[in-house]
């Protein structure tokens, strides 16, 4: 299977089971999908840091806040690493993660 068609097998399956609240099962799928991004374009790509932050709404969804602040913290980490080094290359984590 093409990069692509895993990547959007991935996605849409988190989205469904996230919206049937199945947070668990839809962790694994994202957990998959970040597989994939970090693979593909690396942990600072912002691809990969935003499937980091849906990890952490889908940790708090379950109601495990810290290590949702945990993944955070490491997104933010990536972030300001990669920001120092190259401007150009940005995400906005806590945006995405905020419902």
């Amino acid at each position: 299977m093409a990069f692509a068609q895993m990547e959007h097998a991935h996605q849409e399956l988190a989205e469904l089971l996230e919206s049937q609240g199945e947070y668990g099962e839809a962790m694994e799928q994202t957990q998959a999908l970040l597989a994939l991004h970090v693979k593909e374009s690396g942990p600072s790509h912002p691809t990969s840091l935003t499937d980091l932050c849906k990890l952490s709404k889908l940790l708090q969804k379950r109601g495990k806040f810290q290590e949702a602040i945990d993944v955070l913290d490491s997104a933010e980490k990536v972030r300001f690493v990669t920001r120092t080094t190259n401007r150009s290359n940005r995400t906005e984590c806590y945006a995405q993660g905020s419902d």
